[in-house]
């Protein structure tokens, strides 16, 4: 074989290889495309499904006469805290008495036979008149006890809008209810989860994700272009002709590796073997006098490219690959050997560390951070792990993780309170030392917002429960200095005082 023949046969069977990849390709991006997509679809439902559960409970536990101007006054106020909630009310032998929105009903509402109750003996309905406007359609109702609650139209039409020939459904894990469908034909692709997507399959891919806590499942399907010249010619010529220079698919292969390589997941899953994430400080003041009585801990990370990725972008990959213990003690190893001393001189001095509800229920987790605290000599009551709200559990098993932990002397604080009813949901069930009020509050002391008004009431509420304050967020002297002379005994942070270093 001459050099002319051996040269065109390796550089058509390049071409060959490389087309036949690049389809092949275009189906795997479509596939992980569609898990993304399904996973931020269960996520926002399950988002919506917290918040509706939280709430239904919150207005049985009112205390107030039911529809009376007061309790309507309760439930206009659950419903501010509630941004997927549209309306909220009272029902009474399958009516709806009175709402948030239309005050006591003069005629009451007559809901027609649940479409669906799950274990809970919660009942849901798909696209319900719940107002006297029959103009008003909500996309789901639900009646727990006396409780009624209905979510906000369109909630999902994002997902419809920015995605192409878009079919998605949430339904229970039998398949037996749709909770809420996107696209057309929707009801039609629960069969799709007995048939995995073929290698060449353009029509009805598909993916699914299903939350066990909440007993749902989303499904998403979409169809793919059949070839990929269709799609893009000139992006077709151009693998063609990078597939002939690279003779057979070994340059392809090869890029494939490298770029895998330098992909965020790649390097995140180095730096954490390699103990390559960093963590910072961010002081806590006492209004009092300013003086700093401890630190929160901060996760940082700095990419193989020398760019530093922020822990918004960086923790919710971590979270994704399963790695959140494993960045959890990576953070309290560091912060703790690095604080010893610190902690051991100063009487007052303590740390705070984020951890999840899933690190505060593991019995694991329990064990580990006793260990260390005695590795480094550190008193328990020197640290204080901070609850984020990223992930729910049975409130039961929350409490008895928390009463544990306290009990050996570790303090626990809420964060972020004020963004959603979850953390009033752990405030009232569950014991803890501080909490840690948002800075959307922070930021609106001095003004005539209604977050402002409301600030008193939430920092009332902390202390009948008996928690100390932590407010975030605090950026400028007019907010430090309202803060003080308001609330002297308590503490805060932000980059007024000081900045995470």
């Amino acid at each position: 074989m001459n050099i002319r023949v051996m040269w065109f046969f390796f550089s058509f069977m390049g071409a060959i290889a490389s087309f036949s990849v690049a389809q092949v390709f275009q189906f795997r991006m479509a596939d992980d495309r569609l898990h993304v997509q399904a996973h931020d679809l269960l996520s926002l439902a399950v988002k919506i499904a917290t918040q509706s559960r939280e709430t239904l409970s919150a207005i049985n536990r009112l205390t107030t006469s039911p529809c009376s101007e007061k309790d309507v006054q309760e439930l206009r106020y659950i419903l501010y805290l509630t941004p997927y909630i549209q309306d909220v009310g009272r029902s009474t032998e399958g009516k709806i008495t009175c709402t948030a929105v239309w005050g006591q009903l003069t005629t009451p509402i007559q809901l027609p036979e649940a479409e669906w109750k799950n274990e809970r003996r919660t009942a849901l309905w798909r696209n319900i008149h719940g107002a006297p406007d029959n103009r008003l359609i909500y996309d789901i109702g639900l009646v727990a006890g006396k409780a009624v609650a209905f979510t906000r139209r369109n909630l999902f039409q994002h997902f419809e809008t920015a995605n192409k020939n878009f079919q998605a459904i949430i339904f229970s894990p039998y398949g037996d209810h749709v909770l809420a469908s996107m696209g057309t034909g929707t009801p039609a692709m629960i069969p799709l989860l007995n048939q995995p997507n073929g290698i060449l399959t353009y029509v009805g891919r598909h993916a699914y994700e299903c939350e066990k806590n909440f007993d749902m499942c989303a499904l998403v399907q979409s169809k793919v272009s059949k070839n990929i010249t269709s799609t893009s010619p000139l992006t077709a010529l151009s693998i063609t002709l990078l597939g002939a220079l690279a003779g057979a698919g070994a340059g392809h292969g090869l890029s494939r590796q490298i770029l895998s390589k330098r992909t965020l997941e790649k390097q995140l899953e180095r730096a954490l073997e390699r103990n390559l994430i960093g963590v910072v400080y961010q002081p806590i003041v006492r209004l009092s006098d300013r003086t700093i009585v401890g630190v929160e801990v901060l996760a940082r990370w700095t990419s193989e490219d020398r760019v530093s990725v922020s822990p918004e972008i960086f923790v919710p990959i971590i979270e994704k690959m399963g790695q959140t213990r494993k960045l959890t003690r990576l953070v309290i190893d560091k912060s703790l050997a690095e604080l010893e001393e610190t902690i051991n001189r100063d009487s007052y001095f303590y740390a705070s560390l984020n951890v999840t509800v899933e690190d505060i229920t593991c019995p694991e987790f329990r064990k580990m951070i006793i260990e260390k605290s005695r590795l480094h000599n550190i008193e328990p009551n020197r640290i204080a792990l901070e609850i984020t709200e990223r992930q729910t559990t049975d409130m039961a098993t929350l409490q008895d993780a928390v009463k544990d932990l306290r009990k050996f002397g570790f303090k626990v604080f809420i964060d972020d309170f004020g963004t959603g009813y979850s953390g009033i949901s752990y405030l009232a069930n569950t014991p803890v030392d501080a909490v840690k009020v948002d800075k959307m509050f922070t930021k609106s002391i001095g003004t005539h917002s209604i977050q402002s008004r409301m600030l008193d009431n939430i920092c009332k509420m902390i202390s009948d429960v008996n928690g100390s304050i932590i407010f975030e967020g605090v950026e400028t002297e007019e907010q430090a200095s309202l803060l003080q002379n308001l609330y002297p005994t308590e503490n805060a942070q932000g980059w007024f005082f000081w900045k995470a270093h």
